[in-house]
C-alpha cells in the first residue's frame, strides 16, 4: 500500500509542477510577444524548450512510478 501511495504522490507532484511550468511559460511568452512582436521566433524556441523539459519530466516520472510499483 505504501508503494501505491508513494507513486500517487509522485504523480501528483509531477503533474502539478508541469502545470505550473507550462502556465508560467505560456503567460510569459504571451507577455513577451506583446512587448516585442519581432522576437516571435525566439519565444517559440523557448516554448519548444519548455515542451521538451515537460516531456522529460513526464518520462522520468512514469519510469520512476513504474520502478516503484515493480520493486
Amino acid at each position: 500500500f505504501a508503494r501505491i501511495l508513494l507513486s500517487l504522490v509522485l504523480l501528483v507532484l509531477a503533474f502539478l509542477s508541469i502545470g505550473v511550468l507550462i502556465f508560467t511559460s505560456v503567460r510569459a511568452g504571451i507577455i513577451s510577444l506583446g512587448r516585442n512582436p519581432l522576437a516571435a521566433a525566439a519565444i517559440h524556441r523557448g516554448l519548444l524548450g519548455i515542451a521538451f523539459i515537460t516531456l522529460m519530466i513526464v518520462a522520468f516520472t512514469l519510469i520512476a512510478v513504474y520502478l516503484i510499483l515493480i520493486y
